[in-house]
């Protein structure tokens, strides 16, 4: 399982929210699942030394994908690179990173 982390600000909710009316089918059609998108939280009153609590970036979204294959289908996906423009034009401060799952008591 392939887990890739979007995180980013606002700039336009309309555009954005096109993009994901776009997206989120062809994620869908690849076999892929939009799991989360929720907005960040105030900061936990906690202190955890030498951590960074929260990106600075006010959303997330997590999507899954079977294999690393899907992702690439996604982002040449037509309709993707269509609308790649709504996302860049919706979103500022965006971070996209790509995770494979693995077991962490396996992990070398």
């Amino acid at each position: 399982m392939f887990y890739a982390l979007n995180l980013f600000d606002l700039k336009d909710e309309d555009v954005y929210r096109k993009y994901l009316t776009t997206a989120g089918p062809i994620v869908q059609e690849l076999g892929g699942d939009l799991v989360v998108m929720g907005r960040r939280t105030p900061e936990v009153p906690v202190h955890f030394p030498g951590t960074t609590i929260g990106g600075g970036q006010r959303w997330c979204i997590i999507a899954t994908y079977k294999t690393e294959e899907d992702v690439r289908r996604f982002w040449n996906h037509p309709k993707n690179y269509d609308n790649k423009h709504l996302r860049e034009d919706g979103t500022k401060n965006y971070v996209w990173a790509l995770y494979e799952g693995a077991d962490i008591l396996k992990v070398s």
